[in-house]
């Protein structure tokens, strides 16, 4: 009952937010080796991946702290490594389509919202008739503050409140958002630098 109303709350289907965005879909499961794996051991995983770090525009980044690391985004493995190498960085089919997502994550971020929590709530329909646990990742190839994620003055952490949400980030000032939201895990980063923030994140209890 409370998801047919959350669908009532909605003035658009995702055929027509899809349509107005320009793409396919947003976000999605089983989209790559590591979501196939938690889906083998009984939990679907909805993933967003973005375009990483300042490929999408210049000026604006989705994962702060990035310099140690954007040379070797696994953006680049799987199966868009061979289209990189076949089309180049920017005219790959993936990476054209993670750019055009990301932005409409800046430049467009009600309707980018309103796909994903409409998506989101078809991806735990899914994962309820299969008998599966559910679990959302918003950052595959990003690092966003999942307070940035916001739709009608809710972030997407306080939409989902029973719908469990995590994250791997290099950014130690996310600290806070594993006391701030019960249904968020955290897990940080080590990039061979910053062993200091790592101590810093174990010594609170965090892994």
């Amino acid at each position: 009952m409370e998801r047919i109303k959350m669908y009532g709350a909605f003035e658009h289907s995702k055929t027509a937010l899809r349509k107005q965005l320009g793409i396919t879909y947003l976000g999605g499961i089983k989209q790559s080796a590591k979501m196939q794996y938690s889906f083998n051991n009984g939990t679907l995983t909805y993933c967003l991946y973005l375009a990483p770090a300042n490929m999408a525009d210049p000026d604006r980044t989705v994962c702060p702290v990035s310099a140690t690391c954007r040379d070797y985004c696994l953006n680049g493995s799987g199966r868009n490594r061979g289209d990189i190498i076949g089309r180049g960085v920017y005219d790959s089919t993936i990476n054209r389509s993670r750019i055009k997502k990301t932005l409409a994550f800046w430049n467009n971020r009600d309707v980018f919202m309103e796909l994903m929590i409409l998506e989101i709530l078809s991806a735990q329909l899914k994962a309820q008739e299969l008998g599966m646990d559910f679990s959302v990742r918003l950052n595959g190839t990003s690092d966003l503050n999942p307070e940035d994620f916001v739709y009608q003055g809710r972030n997407i952490l306080e939409w989902f409140p029973t719908v469990q949400f995590y994250d791997y980030t290099k950014v130690p000032s996310r600290f806070y958002l594993i006391d701030k939201y019960k249904n968020y895990d955290l897990t940080f980063s080590f990039n061979g630098y910053n062993w200091n923030a790592c101590n810093a994140f174990l010594n609170r209890g965090g892994k």
